[in-house]
């Protein structure tokens, strides 16, 4: 499977040809595959967390946690990163809403697309090259951050 920098930048390369709603759909199938692979990221980090902290616990919690971990807002990643380092989930709420508010607001905002494209809640689902571009820019700061804040 291609990685989603590169479906981006493929999608991008082709846009001139492919009419708007093939866009569309291509940008949709790309934000839930972000989406998936920002839940399995993060449950990722949160189980090499355990199993290299030895005597935290927390094994079972975690792992049962984990795996019912669906739709990452922030408030969620706020709550898991709160089992192991409640300094730790608290600074990321301050950065989140201070410096890198943009960050929180477009995890918010990828959620609710995949929500909306996987549940089709609303058949006008119109996703732009630049949110999937957005969306993947705050997949990675999130992955990179949490991984500083738990490993």
């Amino acid at each position: 499977m291609a990685s989603i920098e590169s479906q981006i930048e493929s999608l991008k390369a082709q846009t001139g040809s492919l009419e708007a709603n093939v866009i569309n759909m291509v940008c949709q199938h790309i934000v839930v595959v972000i989406a998936g692979r920002l839940e399995q990221g993060l449950k990722e980090l949160f189980l090499e967390h355990v199993r290299t902290s030895k005597g935290t616990g927390l094994d079972r919690a975690v792992t049962r946690l984990c795996g019912s971990f669906q739709n990452p807002k922030p408030e969620k990643i706020f709550e898991l990163i709160d089992l192991f380092d409640r300094t730790a989930s608290q600074a990321l709420r301050e950065e989140w809403s201070q410096e890198s508010e943009e960050v929180s607001q477009t995890l918010k905002a990828l959620i609710t697309t995949r929500i909306n494209i996987a549940h089709q809640k609303n058949r006008s689902n119109n996703v732009t090259i630049e949110s999937v571009q957005s969306f993947y820019s705050a997949y990675r700061t999130t992955l990179r951050r949490v991984d500083e804040l738990v490993n």
